[in-house]
């Protein structure tokens, strides 16, 4: 399968907390860099489940956006469409607890910016040799329309934040499927649950929902199917990343023709394999 996904990328700062977090003061933990973004995490693990991937994203030409070009290399993801720009490389900060859930984060995405509605028509042809596209509310909403409008193929989508994700509902009727988490279902719908938000989103048009529950699971559902499929086992390594690989694993599911609950099952298998390694 082909996969062209466009999103964010951008160097990944997370940090740990050994202990109970204390606002407001120095918290003693562990930090790691890494390369990350929510369209790097979802093409690094379309391509590590074999797929060729293309990562349409904007490529800084400092010394991080050196890196990141060097990781998505490494990771066999095709980065020739890229716009390039002088502007400082994207950069997420998370914290997270003790227990690995993310009790703040920070993200500069400005560079993203660049890519801009004129800049995705331009590609529109590239776009559409492949087998499906990949979508996430990091772009902007005139980007996200854009791709919209010209992609013939599935187009699957991640709501990425509950700041991000109201820039989908102009594009919710095209989208074969959505994966977001209950706060970004809950800011997209106005409803409290995952079911009534999921329902709502179907009848926006959306043909296969996934509401990521953290340590809970995963609500899917479709035009005629619907399931609460709960984890195999918790973790506690920090979680960071873990939403993007399930989203794979929906598009991978997507253009295999799963309905959602099955589509469901692969993403959480993706994010669960993610998970196991790093708590390794």
């Amino acid at each position: 399968m082909r996969f062209c996904v466009i999103g964010g990328m951008n160097l990944d700062v997370i940090g740990r907390i050994g202990g109970d977090m204390r606002p407001g003061d120095s918290n003693i933990g562990r930090i790691r860099f890494s390369a990350g973004g929510v369209g790097m995490n979802i093409a690094r693990t379309l391509a590590g489940m074999g797929h060729e991937v293309c990562l349409l994203s904007v490529l800084s030409r400092d010394l991080f956006g050196r890196f990141l070009e060097e990781e998505c290399v490494h990771a066999g993801i095709d980065m020739g469409q890229c716009v390039r720009t002088s502007l400082p490389t994207p950069c997420y900060m998370a914290a997270h607890r003790e227990d690995g859930e993310m009790a703040l984060a920070i993200n500069d995405m400005a560079a993203l910016e660049c890519l801009t509605p004129e800049a995705i028509r331009e590609r529109a042809d590239y776009i559409n040799s492949f087998d499906a596209a990949v979508i996430e509310a990091n772009l902007s909403e005139g980007a996200l329309r854009a791709v919209a409008d010209i992609v013939k193929k599935p187009l699957i989508a991640d709501a990425v934040s509950g700041a991000k994700c109201a820039k989908l509902k102009g594009v919710l009727p095209r989208l074969d499927a959505l994966k977001l988490n209950l706060l970004e279902a809950q800011t997209l719908t106005g409803k409290k649950t995952a079911s009534d938000a999921g329902k709502a989103l179907i009848l926006c048009g959306v043909k296969r929902v996934l509401v990521s529950l953290g340590m809970k699971g995963v609500y899917a559902c479709g035009e005629a199917e619907e399931a609460h499929l709960a984890p195999s086992r918790v973790y506690s390594c920090d979680t960071n990343g873990a939403g993007d690989a399930m989203c794979a694993g929906l598009a991978e599911g997507t253009l295999m023709g799963l309905d959602a609950v099955k589509c469901a099952a692969r993403g959480m298998d993706a994010a669960q394999k993610l998970l196991s390694a790093r708590e390794k």
